[in-house]
């Protein structure tokens, strides 16, 4: 299956743009987006019987999520620490 990246590049900017008052700025959510797309495009030429369809918004959604928590996650790191 030969999926072309640059025919998703609306789905993941409009997906990234749900998500761009998270604190991580929009290009970093567009690149997770194509990570996302990335192991969308991996699992489908692994697995016959995956739905690439149905699942490739999935898979960018989930990708920008785990960004987003990742600048939570380092925020929460050093607001947590005692001031001196």
């Amino acid at each position: 299956m030969a999926v072309k990246i640059k025919n998703y590049e609306k789905l993941i900017t409009s997906i990234a743009n749900e998500h761009k008052t998270s604190g991580v700025p929009l290009d970093q959510l567009i690149i997770a987006g194509q990570k996302g797309l990335s192991q969308a495009i991996e699992l489908s030429k692994e697995n016959s019987a995956f739905d690439f369809n149905k699942s490739v918004s999935w898979f960018i959604r989930q990708s920008i999520l785990k960004s987003t928590n990742e600048i939570d996650d380092t925020n929460m790191d050093t607001s947590s620490k005692p001031k001196k």
